[in-house]
């Protein structure tokens, strides 16, 4: 087993409404290794970008509880200028839409020197000469002229390409990508993600991934966390995973896949929404949208247990290894 780079335990992430506190992240259980890509998959409200942006520090919510450890270190007691220095450093993230990410009145030069020289000491021209060999790693063509444009000069593409450059510019051990390639066409797609995967690989850069997309999940990922209304159902290997789904929402995310041999029939779409967050019964969240629902799901909610030493799903009906059903006892 790689090296163990972050652990959280118990994560809840609050919003404080007229209605209370609302639990987004509820008690959410995470482990990186280094080098490693994990996927976190589900609808959009599920508290997939509010995970990766409480890693950050840059929660707009509140964290209640929990523990975000990083190489032993919890984030959650560190102080701001603490989190400054590891933020950007040590721990860089890809946000969703690169247009609204990048500054229009800086070049794309100044934004990646005041990145490298925030975080090394380095003089400004070496800067400029990283920054342009940071471009050129990332597949940008004539990467001494672009230094000097700005970003709504650029394409969708090559905007994400600069985005990823920002990211990778000072070698992070973890890199949070949240819909990494979000509106661009599959063919950038494909450039994208292989770039992100030979980076990562070049650099030991753990990283963890955020998107709807199965197709995405399998190419890229070697495990899979699934996520709904803010808790993990199921997560592990992402081959045993895809074979063996086992939680009636992570298998009606897989049949939902537009497949070639299913063209002439009815697409298969999960029926009902997300629930707002904090807005589901004591139950499992699921239930309300699955054919499976029993009256026990309504009335307490599953933990997560384990079917195998790297398969587990939060669900009161399930098989273990042996084909047997797994008791899976409630939460507090």
């Amino acid at each position: 087993m790689s090296e163990q780079l972050l652990s959280i335990r118990g994560l809840r992430t609050y919003f404080d409404t007229a209605r209370g506190s609302i639990a987004a992240v509820d008690g959410i259980d995470m482990d990186i290794y280094k080098g490693e890509i994990v996927g976190i998959v589900g609808e959009s409200g599920c508290g997939k970008s509010l995970t990766s942006l409480s890693i950050m520090g840059l929660n707009p919510g509140r964290i209640g509880e929990g523990t975000i450890c990083f190489k032993g270190r919890n984030l959650l007691q560190l102080s701001d200028k603490q989190m400054q220095a590891i933020r950007g450093n040590e721990i860089s993230m890809i946000f969703q839409e690169p247009m609204t990410s990048l500054n229009p009145v800086y070049t794309i030069g100044q934004q990646l020197i005041e990145a490298i020289r925030l975080h090394r000491r380095v003089g400004r021209k070496q800067a400029r000469l990283d920054a342009v060999d940071m471009l050129r790693q990332v597949g940008i063509a004539r990467p001494e002229q672009l230094v000097d444009e700005y970003p709504h000069r650029l394409s969708g593409g090559m905007r994400q390409r600069v985005m990823i450059a920002m990211a990778m510019i000072c070698e992070p051990e973890l890199l949070l990508a949240d819909e990494p390639t979000t509106a661009l066409d599959v063919t950038i797609q494909a450039q994208i993600l292989e770039m992100m995967r030979q980076l990562g690989q070049r650099h030991q850069t753990a990283i963890l991934l955020v998107t709807h997309d199965l197709g995405v999940v399998a190419e890229m990922c070697s495990r899979v966390i699934v996520m709904y209304a803010g808790r993990i159902v199921e997560q592990g290997n992402v081959r045993e995973l895809f074979r063996s789904p086992v939680h009636p929402y992570t298998q009606g995310l897989l049949k939902s896949i537009p497949t070639l041999s299913a063209a002439s029939k009815r697409l298969y779409s999960i029926s009902g929404q997300v629930p707002p967050a904090g807005e589901h019964g004591p139950g499992c969240a699921f239930a309300p949208r699955c054919a499976h629902a029993m009256e026990r799901c309504h009335q307490a909610a599953p933990q997560l247990a384990w079917l195998s030493a790297s398969h587990a799903s939060s669900c009161w009906l399930q098989p273990n290894k042996e084909g047997g059903a797994v008791h899976a006892s409630a939460t507090n």
